[in-house]
């Protein structure tokens, strides 16, 4: 529910490494990025997903 809401950007990164359990390095290439990149998308994808869960918890959403 929540994933579907995030542009493909964070959405793609964030199943490859939780439901194809890669690591940064596979999805760098894959994605034809830096490794470093990966981290980054990563780490804002997972801030989204709480937000969007914080904000549904609360009643906003």
């Amino acid at each position: 529910m929540y994933l579907g809401n995030l542009k493909e950007r964070y959405r793609l990164p964030l199943l490859l490494r939780f439901s194809e359990n890669m690591s940064d390095r596979q999805i760098a290439q894959i994605l034809k990025v830096p490794r470093g990149t990966v981290s980054s998308i990563l780490s804002r994808g997972l801030k989204m997903l709480r937000e969007q869960i914080e904000k549904e918890e609360k009643g906003c959403g």
